[in-house]
């Protein structure tokens, strides 16, 4: 399925680069009994989640042990 562009957003880098990234949406976030939509960032393959669709899930991660 090909996610399709809606925007794209400049964004900060952890290493301090700074890219235009595309923006997609709406998708919708399954996670074992939670459900929720939302947009998202793709960068190559990757889909990046933001905050606010995991605490709408009510999430929570523990990046230390990839929990």
């Amino acid at each position: 399925m090909k996610l399709e562009e809606v925007d794209r957003k400049d964004v900060t880098l952890a290493d301090g680069n700074r890219q235009l990234i595309s923006y997609v949406g709406s998708i919708e976030i399954k996670f074992k009994n939670r459900i929720s939509f939302s947009g998202a960032l793709v960068m190559g393959h990757q889909v990046l989640l933001g905050a606010i669709p995991m605490e709408d899930m009510d999430l929570i991660i523990i990046p230390s042990s990839g929990t």
